[in-house]
């Protein structure tokens, strides 16, 4: 078990647990712990809903079963309880900045539940509720205000849910493998404990790595809040900004942002726009570029920023200060068009449900540019930079022709049936490339060459009168 409690001197802690004024910060990972320990019983810091401890009660016990970290947590299976367990922050917090962490793991078709208390007496006020449900959302409420977020999380794997509030601005930030999944208002603005309780029969789910930092006001104190830019970007150059944030009571005249990428660091930049403090008419957040026309691709790209030396002093806060996130690019937008001339019988374009074109006719294909180009961009932002068509067999087909874009003519691939592959399919390969970062995309498409037909049929004998059967001996159909 790793764990760390601040506390001031005896006089000025007393006072400051009341009022949630002293710095505070927390974490266990269970390790110390024997396997099938109860919680609230080993630990002084762990209790449970009712004060009993140990079997027979809601206290819950450790195992190693699964864990994140280390080899041990503890489970939460079907509910509704027993296992009722609380973490007291060590106070009641309605100012300054609190971040709570942990790691879960909740099998598919599991739910997965827990609180925050807004008072020190448990089972007054709940400040939040979070509900993760059988179907992979997560919810969250305060039970008088309705849904303040919801979102999804990953299934059968262990996922970090960090929960960042600035309690003077009001702002609660849920954050999923350092992903920012949202943020909102809570009318019930004040935190004291976390409750952690199987809600029903569903219910199965671990739970390690518990941490918990409150920092009281502090005079000169900025950090990253999130990225805004690139969020969720199609393969090329972008620019990258993030929020830099005032959390301190002291408006902010100038802060430094540092970064790295893919752990490289990049050139600091300096910030002198003012930042006014939480609760002012102008905000205390500032959208700030500090990358430009940086490459991303298919390849995931690590991006670290944190804040340095507001209003030139000291940064005393520090879990506030950076943000560590990964960015991963697409290409969408391409696909594969009809252009004439187009000869055949359109298909799925498939290998079960191909394109159709008869001997000597001509099929052609479009490519649609990438989402953020044009036709225009064709050879500086995109290409089409491999092309292939073969039958099963490997061997190319006799006349094809390529043509380049043109104003708001698409590229196109043109195809013109011989008779030697009558009876043959082939498979069309167009990879398109993107920008410098090597992302590309591969439309495929499937077309069959029908032989032309030899129209023929025969009769049976019949006398004047009789039916006649007629056969089709019609062959290259």
């Amino acid at each position: 078990m790793k764990k760390v409690v601040t506390l001031f001197l005896a006089c000025v802690a007393t006072f400051s647990l009341l009022h949630g004024q002293s710095s505070q910060s927390f974490s266990d990972n269970f390790e110390s712990y024997s396997v099938n320990s109860w919680l609230g019983q080993s630990s002084s810091e762990w209790t449970t809903w009712s004060g009993v401890h140990g079997s027979g009660g809601d206290d819950v016990q450790v195992t190693n079963t699964d864990a994140a970290s280390g080899t041990k947590s503890i489970y939460f299976g079907a509910g509704p309880g027993p296992e009722d367990v609380v973490l007291p922050f060590g106070g009641e917090y309605t100012r300054g900045q609190f971040l709570f962490k942990a790691n879960f793991k909740v099998p598919t078709g599991k739910t997965a539940y827990f609180n925050f208390q807004a008072d020190a007496t448990i089972g007054v006020t709940w400040a939040m509720n979070v509900n993760m449900e059988d179907n992979g959302d997560i919810i969250f409420d305060n039970g008088t205000s309705g849904t303040m977020l919801s979102g999804t999380f990953p299934n059968d794997q262990w996922f970090e849910l960090k929960i960042y509030v600035h309690l003077s601005a009001n702002t609660w930030n849920v954050y999923i493998d350092d992903v920012l999944l949202g943020s909102f208002s809570n009318s019930i603005n004040q935190i004291a404990s976390l409750d952690l309780y199987p809600t029903d029969a569903d219910a199965s789910f671990w739970v390690d790595d518990v941490a918990f930092i409150y920092e009281p006001p502090s005079p000169n104190n900025a950090g990253i809040m999130e990225l805004t830019e690139p969020i969720n970007p199609n393969c090329g150059d972008h620019d990258v900004k993030v929020i830099v944030q005032n959390n301190g009571n002291n408006k902010l005249d100038s802060v430094e942002v540092h970064w790295t990428l893919d752990g490289v660091p990049q050139t600091p930049v300096s910030v002198t726009t003012a930042i006014d403090t939480a609760g002012s008419s102008t905000g205390h957040e500032l959208e700030v570029t500090i990358g430009n026309n940086i490459a991303f691709g298919t390849s995931p790209r690590v991006i670290k920023a944190w804040t340095v030396l507001p209003n030139g002093v000291a940064d005393t806060v520090n879990f506030d200060d950076t943000l560590t996130t990964r960015v991963v690019a697409i290409i969408s937008g391409i696909s594969s068009t009809q252009e004439s001339p187009f000869q055949g019988r359109a298909g799925a374009g498939t290998a079960s449900s191909p394109d159709t074109v008869c001997v000597g006719d001509t099929v052609t294909y479009g490519v649609t540019p990438p989402t953020g180009f044009t036709n225009a961009d064709f050879g500086s932002g995109w290409v089409v930079s491999d092309l292939q068509i073969q039958r099963s067999f490997g061997t190319a087909p006799v006349d094809t022709a390529t043509f380049p874009p043109s104003g708001s003519a698409n590229a196109r691939l043109q195809f013109v049936a011989d008779a030697s592959e009558a009876g043959h399919k082939f498979k069309i390969d167009i990879t398109v490339q993107v920008g410098s970062a090597g992302c590309d995309s591969v439309l495929t498409r499937y077309v069959y060459v029908s032989p032309v037909p030899d129209p023929g049929f025969t009769v049976s004998d019949v006398c004047d009168g009789e039916l006649a059967i007629f056969t089709n001996t019609t062959t290259g159909q």
